[in-house]
């Protein structure tokens, strides 16, 4: 019988002490996250959070001082803000055609967002790039 209880005791899952990231203030929305942002607190319930996951991204909303960072939380940050003005590229094999637009989004690289072209004031759809250039359509 003590065997038993000692077998059943070691497939019993145990809570190892991991840290939990907190934040450091009060982070408000649109905020990129920088180290200085969080702070290491012990936790027994949670696996250790790796802070440069983090770092870089952007808060959806506000996180307050000292509440847990939550990856669902957080996103790439905004490359485009709506109403910017941008630069609109369409490529089709060799030809290029540039023109100014007006974001009608906010968009973080690899999002698709709603562009006006400022000459025919058409709304076309477009990947964000990284440098904040719009790729309305291309090969």
């Amino acid at each position: 019988m003590m065997h038993r209880l000692s077998a059943v005791l070691l497939l019993l899952p145990t809570h190892a002490s991991a840290d939990l990231l907190v934040a450091a203030r009060t982070i408000p929305a649109r905020t990129v996250i920088v180290a200085d942002d969080l702070r290491l607190e012990p936790d027994a319930t949670v696996a250790t959070q790796d802070p440069g996951q983090i770092v870089g991204l952007e808060t959806s909303v506000t996180i307050y001082s000292g509440q847990p960072i939550k990856r669902d939380a957080l996103r790439s940050p905004a490359r485009v803000e709506r109403n910017e003005m941008v630069k609109l590229i369409y490529r089709s094999g060799l030809v290029e055609i540039v023109a100014e637009g007006r974001a009608l989004a906010r968009g973080a690289a690899g999002e698709r967002i709603r562009v006006m072209n400022n000459a025919s004031k058409a709304t076309v759809l477009g990947e964000v790039l990284a440098d904040g250039t719009i790729l309305v359509a291309g090969s």
